[in-house]
């Protein structure tokens, strides 16, 4: 994908958030229901591109990981607006109505598509980076309980075989940063 369509893209995912995230606030945010939802979104966009991602559809599907599960948005909007693995990844983000954390992951991590689930595994490996740090602004005990069980059991196995190190890291450092805080 050639730089300019890409910062295209990415101005139009940045729109597609905006617009479909008013009025919602950040639970995980030290300012009591203030902080806009979105910031969340672009700073997951922020730390890719600071892990020295480079991957386009990473960077996209980055901005646009809770559109589907958070809002009117289809799966084929992404997909005629950006592409298919860009789609799929964040339908596979995506959690249920029913969510069930094991059957979520297997879904993941069993998608045929190797090149989609690295997609998807990255970024939300990038969101739970951000979510970590966040929880370390808060007091929410019973999430960060939550988020360590499946961050050791989910996602550091797969960013320990697949990824920079330096997120491989960047996730430990958080839960280590998170125990310290509230301890």
């Amino acid at each position: 994908m050639e730089i300019n369509r890409f910062l295209v893209l990415r101005q139009k995912a940045f729109n597609l958030v905006l617009k479909h995230s008013k009025g919602e606030v950040r639970m995980l945010s030290p300012l009591s229901g203030q902080e806009p939802y979105w910031t969340h979104l672009f700073t997951v966009y922020k730390l890719a591109v600071a892990h020295g991602i480079t991957d386009k559809n990473i960077l996209l599907t980055s901005i646009l990981h809770d559109l589907i599960e958070d809002s009117p948005v289809k799966e084929e909007l992404l997909a005629q607006e950006f592409n298919e693995q860009i789609a799929k990844a964040v339908f596979l983000l995506s959690k249920p109505q029913q969510y069930i954390q094991q059957e979520y992951y297997q879904i993941i991590l069993g998608y045929e598509d190797t090149y989609v689930r690295s997609i998807a595994l990255t970024v939300k490996i990038l969101d739970r980076v951000d979510n970590l740090i966040s929880l370390a602004t808060v007091n929410f005990p019973e999430k960060y309980k939550e988020y360590k069980f499946e961050t050791e059991k989910y996602l550091l196995p797969h960013a320990k075989g697949t990824l920079h190190k330096s997120l491989t890291n960047a996730l430990s450092h958080c839960q280590e940063v998170y125990s310290q805080c509230n301890t």
